[in-house]
């Protein structure tokens, strides 16, 4: 079995762990804390390199001085939420954005402050630029080479690409725009996301098209409701720009990460923001910016936070959380479900990579920023087990009704196009990427377990290994990944999901 030559937080060897948690078996509720700076928030999961493996990696933020500035944490743990190991890694920053792979599975880290590359297997080798950003991404130029788009608020959208061993290559505005029936899109307009650096999908790749899109929201002339659309490429050739008169008030609608783009992998590209209570999704064909479908699920709450994800079942879906604590997930078929941990405040929720064999796992994560009662929480959720079955059995999550969805109206849609505008610009400079050691303690709330089809190694394959694992267990009280059937005791029951499902995924 091959070793890990090593990982983000230091750590140079590691064998793996003896006992195996099976995915479906694995969801749990836990509390994160840090010592002398109090609750930790997760921000994202970093899947190994090798597999199997019985461990996940996170990025958590801590706030270091109670001013709001933050500090990044990694974190090894293994599946059943016990901690392996914890390291801080780079400056101090404001808000932390998303972490991507790289193909050659290096590791882009964006902050509010600063975004940089760090190879996982040798953490010596990594670089960093100090900028203040709304967000970067990684995709391909015209002749498939691997880049960096950062996109930087001055007046303009303006995008910066970087080769991914952060050489500087080019700078470029996005220009303004007018649509009839809609308004004009410009400086005066681009309120709600230049304001508020939090957005994190409003810049992505869209591998189809081979360009990336932008989505901003406007103000003013132009209306809060209404949505722009840039197509562009990373030598800043624009293949459109689609303007969307969005449905609902005509003011405070979207803003921050309530706007956002990602590939639903059919061709075309998924928008959504949100609008008061209600949150709405745009189906945009990537080849020419116009509107294929405009589904609104109606949400009943207010100020959700939205994170697009992947699963092993579902394909893209769009997961959610609200200010009052609630969380789930919107299918891309309209379909969806709804829950809320007891006592806590969710506003965080991350996940592994679509690359990931454990993609299914999200994450759900608080902080000690927001009211009396806070959430400092580490959950994994097998989402794809999850949709399978009824939720009001299950200790660590009070049952909600499920969003109601229904089809919207007509939307208003104009497609145009326009040049770039070179601007005067210098490139960031390098500086420190540090990386400390760090103190962290993960306390278990509840373990929860999810009914699976006999896949108790959870590596999606149920084959000798799970009937071994059955019939070593059989006759166990209590939680035992080998009780299949979740009916806390590993008998004859889950000796029959097994045989009954054996050689699925196999």
């Amino acid at each position: 079995m091959r070793g890990i030559r090593g990982h983000i937080w230091g750590i140079l060897t590691m064998g793996w762990l003896s006992c195996a948690i099976g995915l479906a078996q694995s969801s749990f509720v836990s509390e994160i804390t840090v010592p002398d700076y109090g609750k930790a928030r997760v921000e994202a999961f970093i899947p190994p390199r090798y597999w199997p493996a019985n461990y996940i990696d996170a990025l958590l933020s801590v706030d270091i001085d109670n001013s709001g500035n933050k500090k990044l944490l990694g974190a090894r743990l293994a599946l059943d939420g016990t901690l392996i190991d914890a390291k801080w890694v780079g400056s101090s920053f404001l808000y932390f954005k998303k972490m991507e792979y790289l193909p050659d599975g290096r590791l882009l880290i964006c902050t509010s402050d600063w975004f940089g590359v760090i190879d996982p297997e040798n953490p010596g080798s990594r670089w960093a630029k100090r900028t203040g950003l709304h967000t970067a991404t990684v995709g391909r130029d015209a002749d498939g080479n691997l880049v960096i788009a950062v996109l930087q608020w001055v007046g303009a959208w303006r995008v910066l690409i970087f080769d991914p061993d952060g050489t500087f290559v080019r700078a470029f505005k996005l220009p303004y725009v007018s649509f009839p029936d809609i308004g004009n899109f410009d400086s005066a307009t681009m309120f709600h996301t230049s304001c508020c650096q939090t957005s994190t999908q409003i810049l992505v790749y869209d591998p189809s098209g081979n360009h990336f899109i932008l989505t901003s929201s406007g103000g003013g002339d132009f209306g809060n409701k209404h949505i722009v659309v840039y197509a562009f490429t990373a030598e800043g050739d624009i293949h459109w720009i689609s303007g969307i008169a969005g449905a609902g008030s005509d003011g405070g609608c979207t803003r921050g990460d309530t706007i956002g783009a990602f590939s639903a992998g059919d061709g075309s590209i998924l928008i959504f923001s949100t609008c008061y209570n209600n949150i709405y999704l745009y189906r945009i064909n990537t080849n020419n910016g116009y509107l294929v479908e405009t589904p609104v699920v109606l949400g009943g709450e207010s100020s959700f936070l939205l994170y697009p994800m992947q699963t092993m079942n579902y394909g893209s879906v769009l997961g959610y959380v609200s200010d009052s604590g609630s969380f789930g997930t919107l299918f891309t078929d309209r379909s969806g479900w709804r829950l809320r941990v007891p006592n806590a405040k969710l506003f965080a929720m991350a996940t592994t990579t679509a690359t990931s064999p454990v993609r299914r796992l999200w994450v759900l994560g608080g902080s000690d920023s927001r009211d009396n009662n806070p959430a400092a929480l580490l959950a994994f959720i097998d989402i794809d087990s999850w949709a399978e079955y009824p939720f009001s059995f299950y200790p660590c999550f009070e049952s909600l009704l499920p969003d109601v969805p229904y089809p919207l109206q007509a939307v208003l849609n104009r497609v145009t196009t326009a040049s770039v505008q070179p601007p005067d610009n210098s490139p960031p400079d390098y500086y420190n990427f540090p990386i400390e050691d760090a103190r962290i303690q993960v306390t278990q709330r509840c373990v929860v377990c999810v009914p699976s089809d006999g896949d108790v190694d959870g590596n999606g394959c149920v084959d000798d290994a799970d009937l071994l694992a059955v019939l070593f267990a059989f006759g166990s009280e209590g939680p035992n990944p080998a009780d299949v059937s979740c009916d806390g005791v590993v008998d004859d029951a889950d000796l029959l999901i097994v045989l009954f499902n054996f050689g699925t995924g196999c």
